[in-house]
């Protein structure tokens, strides 16, 4: 809108020019200031929460489905209890898994906030319940409590020390298209979606391994070492994870593979990760390849 108008001005000088003397003692000499467009929009505090815009699912689980009290990533930057949360191609369906009013959709802040904060969520579609949301570590009778579809905004005054932003779902079932969470008392729109970045952003928590990753028994030869290299420095030293087809391929005269029963950190920095995985007592210097197949190493950063 902003470069419509300032090409119309323009455009109302070029033609007033060719029909009137614009000699210098005539000349009016304006000074206009545009406005800087992009600071309209306070920045989302939330990952992960256009999806109408996209969803960034590194899981790649089509359906994310918790039965117990365990926090568990779901989508990123989304931890669920007891919450079943369905990947659709541009919003997510959410509902009480357990059916006993106390299951939870969240995300916390790496830092304690303070202040007033606007909230805003667009339930497209929902068949029964009742959704509250909530500042975790703050009066919970603040709060938006949603009983038909739509369009609401919320301003949390005078948080202290909030932890987390909660979705609690009593008896919830719905489809969620977008949410927003922003400094201050007015909600300002949502931001530009950029996928590089919010994946980027989600990868400081969470990273989802997949792929063939050569590497070597060179340093201890029980051990094979694999460098991977990572996107971003993630939020703390993750804990490491992967599923059930992993295995590690070893080139000798005879090639083998085994499955490992355990994997481990050696070293990380912003750049690279370096795993280690048994590989039995070779007594020699190996080849060695990592892979996933289907499936994924997790490196899981998150505060639970």
């Amino acid at each position: 809108m902003g470069i419509v108008v300032f090409c119309k001005i323009l455009k109302f000088i070029f033609v007033f020019s060719t029909h009137y003397d614009l000699s210098p003692s005539y000349i009016i000499i304006m000074k206009l200031k545009l406005p800087n467009w992009g600071s309209l929009c306070n920045p989302n505090l939330l990952l992960n929460s256009d999806f109408q815009s996209g969803i960034i699912n590194q899981k790649g689980q089509t359906n994310h489905e918790l039965n117990n009290s365990t926090p568990t990533l779901t989508i990123d930057g989304w931890i669920g209890i007891g919450t079943y949360v369905s990947v659709k191609t541009n919003y997510i369906n959410i509902f009480d898994n357990r059916g006993t009013g106390d299951s939870y959709l969240l995300q916390k802040f790496d830092n304690p906030i303070n202040g007033d904060y606007t909230f805003y969520i667009n339930v497209n579609y929902m068949s029964k319940g009742t959704l509250e949301i909530y500042i975790e570590g703050t009066d919970q009778t603040d709060k938006l409590t949603i009983s038909t579809k739509g369009e609401y905004t919320h301003t949390f005054k005078n948080v202290s020390n909030g932890t987390a932003l909660t979705l609690h779902l009593k008896g919830f079932n719905g489809d969620i298209y977008r949410m927003k969470f922003e400094k201050g008392s007015v909600f300002t729109g949502m931001p530009l979606w950029n996928e590089a970045l919010e994946l980027l952003k989600c990868q400081k928590y969470f990273v989802a391994l997949k792929g063939d990753f050569v590497g070597a028994s060179t340093y201890d030869l029980n051990n094979a070492f694999f460098t991977i290299p990572i996107s971003t420095k993630l939020n703390k030293r993750p804990s490491v994870s992967f599923q059930n087809t992993l295995r590690v391929h070893v080139y000798t005269d005879e090639n083998y593979y085994i499955t490992p029963t355990n994997l481990a950190i050696f070293s990380i920095d912003s750049n690279h990760i370096c795993l280690v995985v048994n590989v039995q007592n070779l007594n020699r210097n190996v080849i060695a390849m990592l892979r996933t197949y289907d499936d994924f190493i997790y490196l899981d950063a998150y505060d639970y």
